[in-house]
């Protein structure tokens, strides 16, 4: 069942995604990587119910020795396809288990993205969140311990990475349960948008310098759509038709 329910999922997703024009390549491969590992735990899981889903390193502990060949052979092929696809990508997909404040897996793009190393955040859970900067700190927290477990987890913050560099993170956390319902542990996506947030920044200040422009010089500005719609109109136009923009709007729209 979840091999097949999971791909629909990640579909679902990534058309979310696009619809709002917040999708790009590198989040859906880390997706698909995020949802492969899914669907290799649990199907593990379920062949062995003792087997404990944890990382040391980069590699799955051993499993234990009733597992068998055939079950070893599939464990270190899927682990291995896992593992070349995580290393491939920018975002970090990450597996703790906040109850117990454990890190049980990260993949190496944390390095890149926080530069502090996966063995530093190994030791210390806290890590991640420590770097976070502290205007955004206390909401992320909040969201951490209120939302993680109903898989409502989605929050933008900033980090403050030991170079003094600031960056901007996308986090999402989903719900990881066995087939009593229980939560085994949570599995999510770390996404740098960084540039995201600065092409916004940017457009918005362009936005700014264009507005001042308009409204200070002496002649009337308005821009229409190719339908006539009015989308802006400056000051000197209200000052030389006495009218107010609710009133400049009707006027037009009745042409």
């Amino acid at each position: 069942g979840s091999a097949i329910a999971l791909p629909l999922i990640l579909g679902w997703l990534i058309f979310q995604g696009q619809r709002v024009n917040y999708c790009d390549p590198a989040f859906a491969i880390s997706l698909l990587a995020m949802l492969l590992n899914m669907i290799f735990l649990v199907l593990i899981w379920r062949n062995n119910p003792k087997f404990v889903n944890r990382v040391e390193g980069d590699t799955l502990q051993q499993a234990p020795a009733g597992l068998c060949e055939v079950s070893e052979t599939a464990l270190r092929e899927s682990e291995q396809r896992f593992r070349l696809l995580v290393n491939s990508v920018d975002d970090v997909f990450w597996i703790s288990d906040p109850r117990q404040e454990q890190l049980i897996y990260a993949s190496p793009a944390y390095e890149k993205i926080w530069g502090r190393s996966c063995e530093s955040l190994k030791t210390n859970y806290r890590e991640w969140m420590n770097a976070i900067h502290p205007d955004d700190r206390e909401r992320v927290q909040q969201a951490v311990f209120e939302n993680i477990f109903q898989g409502k987890y989605d929050e933008e913050y900033r980090i403050i990475r030991p170079d003094g560099n600031i960056r901007w993170i996308r986090d999402r956390g989903y719900t990881v349960k066995n087939e009593t319902g229980e939560i085994i542990y949570i599995s999510g996506i770390a996404q740098d948008i960084t540039q995201h947030k600065q092409t916004e920044a940017a457009l918005r200040e362009s936005e700014e310098r264009y507005r001042m422009l308009t409204e200070n010089v002496p002649q009337l500005v308005w821009i229409t759509r190719p339908d006539g719609f009015v989308e802006y109109f400056n000051q000197r136009w209200l000052n030389y038709t006495g009218l107010q923009p609710h009133e400049t709007l009707a006027v037009i729209g009745n042409r």
